[in-house]
Parts: C-alpha cells; sequence; structure tokens
C-alpha cells in the first residue's frame, strides 16, 4: 500500500512537470519519514543485520568523502533529505551507495519484525571496549571526549567529522563480543 501510493504521488507530480530534483525529494522524504516510523522494529533486527546498517553507512561516508568532505558531512548532519544528498541520489556514482544503505535499514525493519530481538541498554563495560578499539585506530582521549559532545563535534571541521565518524562505526564492527557489539550498535544507529 505504501509503495502504490508512492507510486500515485510519484506520477502525479510528473503530470505536473515537476522537477525531476522535486519528484527525487519528494521520494526521498518519503522513506525517510518511512524509516523513523519503523525505527524501533529495525532496532530489533538481529546483529547481522545492525552490522549492515553500519557498514553501508560508513562505506558511504568514505565514498561521500571521495566526492568531498562537504558531501559526507552533509550526509551526517543534515541526512538523505538535504539538497546535496538529492543532488548525489540523482547521481549514477553516488545513487547506488546511498541507496545500499536505505535499503539495509528496511532490511533491518523486516528482520525485526519477523524475530525480534530484545533491545538492551549498552553498558559502561560496553563503552569501555568500544574506547579500546577507537584507541586502536589512534584516537586519543580529548577525541573521545570531543565524539561524547554533540555540540562541539558539530563545530568541528567537516573532514575531522567524517574521519570520525567513520572510525567510530569501524571500531564498533571491530568489536568480538556479539552481545557488546548488539547493544552498542542499537545505540549508535
Amino acid at each position: 500500500e505504501w509503495y502504490a501510493e508512492r507510486v500515485r504521488e510519484t506520477a502525479r507530480l510528473v503530470s505536473e512537470k515537476k522537477p525531476d530534483e522535486a519528484v527525487t525529494k519528494h521520494l526521498i522524504d518519503s522513506l525517510i519519514s518511512l524509516r523513523r516510523k519503523n525505527a524501533d522494529a529495525a532496532f530489533q533486527a538481529s546483529l547481522p543485520k545492525l552490522q549492515m546498517i553500519a557498514r553501508t553507512f560508513r562505506d558511504t561516508l568514505e565514498q561521500l568523502t571521495r566526492h568531498s568532505d562537504v558531501a559526507c558531512y552533509a550526509l551526517i548532519s543534515s541526512g538523505e533529505g538535504s539538497k546535496g544528498m538529492i543532488t548525489l541520489f540523482r547521481d549514477s556514482a553516488y545513487a547506488p551507495v546511498l541507496q545500499t544503505g536505505m535499503i539495509a535499514v528496511f532490511e533491518a525493519v523486516v528482520d525485526g519484525r519477523t524475530t525480534p530481538n530484545n533491545v538492551l541498554a549498552a553498558r559502561r563495560a560496553d563503552y569501555d571496549m568500544l574506547t579500546k578499539e577507537l584507541t586502536a585506530l589512534g584516537w586519543k582521549e580529548q577525541e573521545v571526549s570531543l565524539f561524547a559532545d554533540a555540540q562541539a563535534l558539530a563545530k568541528s571541521p567537516p573532514d575531522q567529522v567524517c574521519r570520525m565518524v567513520r572510525e567510530w562505526f569501524t571500531a564498533h564492527l571491530a568489536i568480538q563480543d556479539p552481545g557488546v557489539q548488539h547493544r552498542l550498535l542499537v545505540e549508535s544507529l
């Protein structure tokens, strides 16, 4: 039903001769709304599905960084519905990786609805393990503190924010204990 309604809306926008960018924006905004509405189910997904979300997000940031630090930062700070991201969704070089990230979320939603897992809060010991992985990536205490302060991080240069967010998810994916990794991924995603 949701898909059929989006097809009707898209056909209407096209018949009204709306610009392609406006049609793409409408579709992306609809997907974002659907994702938000189903976030609880995604968080109840299995560890492999959560890992896929984290991996595709990190990989998307890596590819966007090759385009520009500004593009990477736009995804982190403003999401897929921002003007810069809408343009990249229409670019064949970036659309596949952006779409893969959205698909990973919806696959997690289906998984979480089919076989829901308990969502447990991360523990202090989990964050200690994450800090150990971040340290192995070269993070110092000041970077861990910066990442924990959203306002200070938002004032950091785009290249620093992009690197840190990529490494944040790389560290999550390196954790060997499945329970710890699952709890941390739910918190971070």
